[in-house]
Parts: structure tokens; C-alpha cells; sequence
């Protein structure tokens, strides 16, 4: 039981791990589009 529990739990937290990453990429690409249009005006 305990190591199904454990597998789960680590399943979880790579997904979480995964999902700030892809926000932190998101966020990266904005601050470059900003910096771009930035230097545009």
C-alpha cells in the first residue's frame, strides 16, 4: 500500500513540477513580447 501511495504522490507532484514550468515558459515568452514591443515605440 505504502508504495503505491508514494508512486501516486510523486506522479502528482512531477505533474506540478511540469505545470510551473510550462507557466514559467508562458510568462518568459510575454516578458518578451513586451520587451520587443518596447523597443518598437
Amino acid at each position: 500500500m505504502g508504495i503505491i501511495k508514494k508512486y501516486k504522490v510523486q506522479k502528482n507532484v512531477i505533474k506540478k513540477v511540469k505545470n510551473i514550468q510550462k507557466l514559467f515558459i508562458k510568462i518568459e515568452k510575454l516578458i518578451k513580447l513586451w520587451l520587443f514591443y518596447e523597443d518598437i515605440t
